[in-house]
């Protein structure tokens, strides 16, 4: 009976091999914050039994057989991790469009010189042959050639909402500079929840939350789970993402920031802290700081009362998964829109970076911790993001899946065989105009002549009298 069970589960196995698709997945960008999304998707669709070969700069643990790095980036670039400081945070927040542009974009392109790329450009695999690609839809386009080059569909992922230029690649926006036409699905970080509804192209699919439904990332480590069960009394949680480095805001600002939390003690605080060698004297005795924090494990305790977040649009989902109310305290990019949106639902307050006092920080926490509406809210609010017909790995599966099944123009929006003047109606507004024009000039032939014709009619008829 044994064996019967152990060949039973092989012929299984065998046959999601056999059904699986041959999926590239191409992330050149190497910020760990976007990657906590696309590791998840390519951990997904390996455990659904596709063949995974990942291009990466954060190689998947635990995906199971079927992934695979085909090329590992790591160390092929500057690590940004730990590497934002305040001071360039303000200079990031002026000109953030030339750094994906340039620093983010163009530059990645260069990776493709690598012999290992190279090796894959000249020789991809055909045993089986690749499916489709999966790249990232941020700064660097040039890897969607990848589609071209294997004569695969495309799909792009964004760990944001979508870019105007990545609307652009599959005609959802109204913008008319179209690139990129070959794009057959985006799947973007967004929705309605946070962002709104908006009419969007079928070849848009928001799967926002991707990341978070690994249960695995919850599972605290008996050291985390002590700390957090004895915070009985509640905990704050304070990071600025995996980019920004807090030791790097003045020291006055930092002892203000000890003033506060000392204030709120017994609530006890953690503090994402790359180097405390860098922090100044005095840190109070309920903060504790650590390089690293299991951040959705945190999240999802009971005990977790307030998180202090730079907004970004990861830490925001997860806060929001979890009903847990923010001081957002945004730096840049889309953080500014992303803590504007929970202010809104009275979900959190904000402080400006540059105004970080034991005033404005007291404030913010008296309001949080003792006002009910922000954690009634984000209760509400939760419930809404997670009531879906389907989660959202499942829905990037799909999908995936349903663009190798039927093609890459099974999605395809009308928009992208437009020209731009078709598609703002130029044309109809234009007959419809020529149309009022030329019939308002008729009309005005038409009475001139009826009133020419009377007058002149009158005057003939007196002059004959």
């Amino acid at each position: 009976m044994k064996v019967c069970f152990i060949l039973l589960c092989t012929l299984a196995y065998c046959a999601t091999l056999l059904d699986g698709y041959r999926i590239l997945g191409i992330f050149p960008y190497n910020g760990k914050s976007h990657n906590v999304m696309f590791s998840a998707l390519m951990k997904g669709l390996a455990k659904r039994g596709h063949q995974v070969d990942d291009i990466t700069h954060f190689p998947v643990k635990d995906a199971g057989k079927t992934y695979n790095v085909v090329v590992n980036l790591n160390g092929t670039l500057k690590s940004v991790v730990n590497s934002f400081t305040i001071d360039y945070v303000k200079l990031l927040d002026h000109d953030v469009a030339r750094m994906i542009a340039d620093d983010y974009g163009n530059a990645f392109c260069k990776l493709m010189d690598l012999p290992e790329m190279q090796k894959l450009i000249k020789n991809p695999p055909n045993n089986p042959p690749y499916d489709v690609v999966i790249t990232e839809a941020f700064g660097s386009h040039c890897f969607m050639g990848f589609g071209h080059l294997l004569n695969v569909p495309v799909i792009a992922v964004s760990s944001s909402v979508e870019y105007p230029w990545v609307s652009q690649l599959i005609g959802s926006d109204d913008n008319p500079a179209y690139v990129e036409r070959s794009v057959a699905l985006t799947l973007v970080n967004r929705h309605p929840v946070l962002y709104g509804a908006k009419p969007i192209a079928p070849s848009l699919v928001e799967v926002s939350g991707l990341h978070i439904e690994q249960s695995e990332l919850r599972i605290l480590t008996p050291k985390w789970k002590k700390y957090l069960d004895e915070s009985s009394d509640g905990v704050a949680y304070f990071t600025f993402g995996s980019l920004v480095l807090i030791e790097s805001l003045p020291e006055k600002t930092i002892l203000d920031v000890y003033k506060s939390f000392a204030k709120i003690t017994p609530i006890r605080v953690i503090m994402k802290i790359a180097d405390k060698r860098k922090l100044p004297p005095g840190l109070p005795k309920n903060v504790y700081t650590s390089a690293w924090i299991p951040q959705q494990a945190v999240l999802s305790h009971p005990n977790v009362k307030v998180f202090i977040t730079h907004g970004g649009l990861m830490g925001i989902q997860e806060t929001l998964y979890f009903a847990v109310p923010i001081i957002g305290i945004p730096l840049f990019g889309d953080q500014h829109r992303n803590v504007a949106i929970f202010v809104e639902k009275n979900m959190g307050v904000k402080i400006n970076f540059d105004n970080i006092t034991t005033e404005s920080l007291d404030e913010a926490l008296n309001e949080v911790l003792k006002n009910p509406k922000y954690k009634k809210n984000a209760k509400i609010y939760s419930n809404l993001f997670k009531d879906r017909p389907m989660n959202a790995t499942d829905t990037a599966s799909f999908w995936i899946e349903y663009i190798i099944r039927n093609g890459p123009n099974v999605l395809r929006s009308p928009a992208l065989e437009l020209e731009w003047w078709q598609l703002h109606l130029l044309d109809v507004y234009g007959f419809i105009l020529a149309s009022i024009v030329l019939t308002t000039i008729l009309l005005y032939c038409i009475l001139k002549y009826s009133l020419d014709k009377l007058l002149y009619g009158t005057s003939e008829k007196h002059k004959k009298e």
